[in-house]
């Protein structure tokens, strides 16, 4: 009786211990949840309010390659703002990290595509990922710099 009595009592200690452990993961993963959603909400809202700059026309869609038809053998890894924006819904991008990247990279291959001579839509490339730049760095701190 005694040893069957203890072996109950290590059953139940034991799926306390589980319990507890899924609850510990359960709690963290919602934590995590929550983290995602507010990244996703923020950045969002962040691409949403640089999409409304004067110059963002050239960076809503991805380049027609019929309208441009060399811009894909030039630039490798084209980014806009429509595909970003679905990234973020769909969790491809995760972080700021990442989205800071893939911005620098969308504005990056602006500069490389067009010529500097055309000084009208350089300035204008300049001009909007220095107010991206800007943006960016007032969501980070709204979300406290990390959403990993």
């Amino acid at each position: 009786l005694h040893k069957e009595y203890r072996r109950q009592r290590q059953m139940c200690i034991r799926d306390r211990i589980h319990t507890k452990k899924r609850s510990r993961s359960a709690s963290r993963d919602a934590a995590m949840q929550r983290e995602r959603k507010k990244f996703q909400a923020l950045s969002v809202q962040f691409l949403s309010q640089i999409s409304s700059n004067r110059f963002a026309s050239m960076f809503l869609h991805p380049v027609n390659a019929q309208e441009e038809p060399n811009y894909y053998e030039l630039i490798k890894k084209p980014v806009d703002l429509r595909t970003l924006t679905k990234d973020i819904r769909t969790g491809a991008v995760t972080s700021f990290e990442d989205l800071e990247f893939l911005l620098q990279l969308m504005f990056s291959n602006a500069v490389m595509y067009n010529d500097i001579k055309q000084e009208e839509v350089y300035n204008g490339i300049i001009s909007m990922m220095e107010e991206s730049d800007r943006l960016l760095t007032m969501f980070k701190e709204t979300i406290g710099g990390n959403s990993d």
